[in-house]
């Protein structure tokens, strides 16, 4: 889901139409910032430069730092402010043609889609698996649970089952497939938390309780959420990479 804020209702159905994902619009702000918790990118569209501007957006990128976000404005000179709180700006003359690619490239940047790139990039990958890992990387929406994986593209959890077996080439597994869906489950998560927002709100947000994702670092990584969180979001992406790569390496 993108979360837009728009002051104007019109400017913010038009940001809608320009994005081929599923959208939640609104021109008030607490509700656009409680909403984009659970977003994969923002949009902040600002028809001129409104009282509290700069001190607005500020505040935004201390709750949401590590959330892709795009800035539409009437400035064809945007200001370093706006450079720096912000992964694109896109002037309003420009949202139906420019809009969409800007946000696609300021997603492309999560480390997640580039573990997919790299995933695409294998040689002996299966067409199946590579699918369905990507999808678990790239989803709009986190996948939860195998089960919720076969729905999404169509095979069955025996032939998942099979795929992922194939990976082991006969060697010890290093992950099982609930493990991946379970690893980007937990990275989510810790890309989402901040110092201003509590485990059980970042769990609500994907769906999942927080004793859940405490679960998951005490079996994934063998630490706590506390633990886990000073140890940074890079650390956490660079163990799953590293193990998930190695269960590949065979194929």
């Amino acid at each position: 889901m993108i979360a837009i804020y728009c002051s104007s209702e019109p400017g913010g159905r038009l940001l809608a139409r320009c994005l081929k994902r599923r959208t939640l619009i609104t021109n008030r702000w607490a509700v656009f910032v409680e909403s984009s918790l659970a977003a994969e990118a923002a949009v902040i569209g600002y028809v001129s430069e409104e009282c509290g501007y700069f001190q607005q957006l500020s505040r935004f990128r201390l709750l949401r730092g590590s959330l892709p976000t795009v800035l539409i404005t009437n400035s064809w000179y945007p200001n370093s402010v706006d450079i720096e709180k912000t992964e694109a700006v896109v002037h309003w003359a420009q949202v139906e043609t420019l809009l969409q690619d800007a946000l696609e490239s300021a997603i492309s940047h999560l480390p997640r889609r580039r573990i997919a790139n790299e995933i695409r990039a294998l040689p002996g990958i299966p067409r199946e698996l590579c699918q369905a890992l990507t999808l678990i990387c790239e989803a709009s929406e986190p996948i939860r649970t195998v089960t919720d994986l076969a729905y999404q593209t169509g095979y069955a959890r025996t032939k998942l089952a099979r795929l992922w077996k194939g990976t082991a080439m006969g060697r010890a597994a290093v992950l099982r497939l609930e493990d991946v869906v379970d690893w980007l489950l937990l990275l989510r998560a810790l890309r989402t938390k901040t110092p201003h927002e509590s485990w059980r709100r970042v769990g609500e947000a994907l769906g999942v309780a927080d004793y859940t994702l405490g679960r998951l670092a005490r079996r994934l990584v063998n630490c706590t959420l506390l633990q886990l969180e000073r140890e940074g979001h890079q650390n956490a992406v660079a163990l799953f990479r590293h193990a998930l790569m190695q269960q590949l390496a065979g194929m």
